[in-house]
């Protein structure tokens, strides 16, 4: 997705841009993630003769695989997104991006806006209650009778006493 620099000087009142953008790398290099949208990009740039600011907000469908349970679970996610670009080479802060020649492209300050609004360890339900670390099975949908109760090894042998006390 580009914005011409020059356009933007143009209109004295900015210009309003809608439009999606399709980012598949963020499915193929995020684990966590299964399947995003295309990205509906909703922004207004506005600037001055040296300068350009565009802001708006992002929007986008993400199919996660829970981190618990491994089952899909989908959340949309609404970013606001504000970057400032500049055409003159001695810029003034790190915040505020060189364009080369005439033209913003925006492709690479959407996908790191998303990639920073993903959740890093993301659950289908805060009370998700996982998968059974013995058997395996996802205990959202059924129990399971395994013990999984966990013994320090470095007290097994005081189970072991406790154990064969209880059976005399």
């Amino acid at each position: 997705m580009n914005i011409s620099f020059r356009s933007v000087q143009k209109a004295g009142t900015g210009l309003d841009v809608h439009d999606s953008v399709y980012l598949p790398r963020l499915a193929e290099e995020n684990k966590q993630v299964r399947d995003i949208s295309p990205v509906e990009v909703a922004v207004h740039a506005a600037g001055s003769e040296h300068q350009c600011r565009v802001h708006g907000a992002l929007r986008a469908t993400v199919t996660y695989q829970c981190s618990r349970c491994l089952e899909d679970a989908s959340e949309t996610l609404d970013v606001p997104f504000d970057e400032s670009f500049t055409n003159l080479e001695s810029k003034e802060s790190e915040d505020i991006h060189l364009v080369a020649d005439d033209e913003i492209v925006l492709d690479p300050y959407i996908e790191e806006t998303i990639i920073l609004a993903l959740e890093y360890c993301p659950v289908c339900a805060e009370d998700c209650k996982g998968l059974c670390p013995v058997c395996g099975c996802n205990r959202n949908r059924q129990q399971c009778a395994c013990n999984t109760r966990r013994v320090d090894p470095r007290l097994a042998a005081l189970q072991d006493l406790l154990s064969s006390d209880e059976s005399q």
